[in-house]
């Protein structure tokens, strides 16, 4: 008995399937097939739009104008970036003049240094100092 109920189920529900296979089918072939492609399409998307008031130009007109902002911050930050490498670039040459005339200056001195030294070993050398 319950075999027989769950046959009668199955068979009921696939003649269900089959039927509703059938009318959609009815349903496309009795658009043809230029409105069949029109249905299509209105089901694929949708468009939908607002006449032009002062709010929605309004609108645009600020959507504008953060696009032209924005492109000038990022020239700025472009010219900001290679000032800012020419900057380091001169620094870094300052620097090293500056190591080179210091280190100029400290072998000048050492020299002093030395040729002081050099000149008291001499045995003729005497310092007078008058009062």
């Amino acid at each position: 008995m319950k075999d027989k109920l769950k046959t009668t189920i199955v068979s009921a529900e696939l003649a269900c399937i089959v039927s509703l296979i059938a009318l959609s089918g009815l349903g496309i072939s009795s658009l043809g097939t230029v409105g069949f492609v029109q249905q299509m399409g209105l089901a694929v998307g949708m468009t939908a739009g607002v006449p032009k008031n002062e709010y929605n130009t309004l609108a645009q007109a600020l959507k504008e104008r953060d696009v032209a902002i924005t492109e000038r911050e990022k020239a700025l930050a472009e010219k900001e970036a290679n000032i800012l490498q020419e900057q380091r670039v001169n620094d870094t040459k300052l620097s090293y003049l500056v190591i080179s005339i210091g280190a100029l200056l400290l072998s000048l001195i050492l020299l002093n240094f030395y040729l002081d030294a050099r000149r008291k070993r001499n045995e003729g050398y005497v310092v007078n100092i008058k009062k």
